[in-house]
């Protein structure tokens, strides 16, 4: 693949090695070329929201047109495949966590793309993402050390994992604080909703279940770029992201069933609520009927003093009226 004509503005990080584990960044200036030796592989990770980048990638003779066209689509209407091989390309759509700077934990996911030509590794973000970040760091840091570029796609889908299972784990122990306190009788605190956790759940399942169909795709397809350490590890990645999907669905239900002695919790204490004010209206009732009564003055009203039973007829009349009215409505 023609690396020379590489922009550097959207250059966000690329990272040189071969087979030995050695590796270096390669930092690009406006001039400088990028040349790859036999033995060498890169990891090239891509700002796709610079437009310099999506010319470079129109214009690469080496990118079959079908993947081209891919990343020209929305993102939201390919998701679901996730997966695409072209000859000796392959593009593999990866999800992961929104970067925010201003917080640790982001609920919020995003789809980044992934080509891999032979010896080239490119991932292209339209956001700030986790994982290539927290690699990215790893490597600088000597941490971490890439012999191939299928080293790349693992260690992506490992740190990927760490901070799913992280973020799953918090939703389940979050859940069973609230479950405590709906079982106390207890009401929960208004920052709390159970549907803020059903809506997690629900993203999280809409993004990784097709991803776990894309890499048992790829498993069943084994990439030349693939060797046995990276297809026995890939595999097992495979078999946790079903788990958790699993344990997603799980949750989801826990937080529906939990919504819904919510929501009974509620009308029972409003039931009672209602009782009690039922009782207090029958309990002074006839105080108020008979102090109503009591307290019509009709002698000092002229030309009504001899009217008190006419008015009282003209109550009882339109009582008798009111209770007709409701027994013909079925209402009572």
């Amino acid at each position: 693949m023609n690396l020379n004509s590489l922009p550097v503005s959207g250059l966000i990080f690329a990272w040189l090695f071969n087979s030995d584990g050695e590796g270096r960044e390669v930092v690009l200036s406006g001039q400088e070329l990028l040349s790859l030796s036999a033995t060498d592989s890169v990891w090239l990770h891509l700002n796709y929201a610079n437009t310099q980048v999506q010319s470079w990638l129109k214009s690469s003779q080496h990118l079959p047109e079908d993947i081209v066209e891919i990343l020209q689509d929305d993102v939201g209407r390919v998701r679901q495949k996730t997966f695409c091989r072209v000859d000796d390309a392959h593009l593999i759509f990866f999800n992961d966590f929104l970067k925010e700077f201003n917080q640790k934990n982001s609920e919020e996911i995003v789809t980044m793309w992934i080509i891999c030509i032979n010896n080239v590794f490119i991932t292209l973000r339209p956001h700030p993402v986790e994982a290539p970040d927290i690699l990215k760091r790893s490597l600088i840091s000597g941490k971490l050390k890439l012999k191939s570029v299928g080293d790349v796609y693992r260690h992506l889908l490992e740190i990927r994992e760490d901070c799913v299972h992280d973020t799953a784990n918090q939703l389940m122990d979050r859940m069973d604080q609230l479950e405590e306190i709906i079982i106390r009788g207890e009401t929960l605190p208004e920052h709390e909703t159970l549907g803020r956790i059903r809506i997690q759940c629900n993203r999280m399942r809409r993004y990784f279940a097709p991803e776990g169909i894309a890499i048992n795709h790829l498993i069943r397809n084994r990439a030349p770029w693939m060797n046995d350490d990276n297809f026995q590890e890939i595999s097992e990645f495979s078999e946790k992201l079903s788990v958790l999907i699993q344990d997603l669905d799980h949750l989801y239900e826990r937080a529906k069933v939990l919504q819904d002695e919510q929501a009974a919790h509620v009308a029972q204490f409003n039931a009672n609520s209602l009782q009690v004010l039922s009782t207090m209206t029958v309990i002074f009732l006839p105080m108020t009927l008979i102090t109503g009564i009591m307290g019509m003055n009709m002698s000092d009203l002229l030309g009504l003093e001899s009217s008190f039973y006419e008015v009282m007829f003209l109550m009882g009349l339109a009582g008798a009226s009111m209770f007709a009215y409701l027994k013909i409505k079925k209402m009572m």
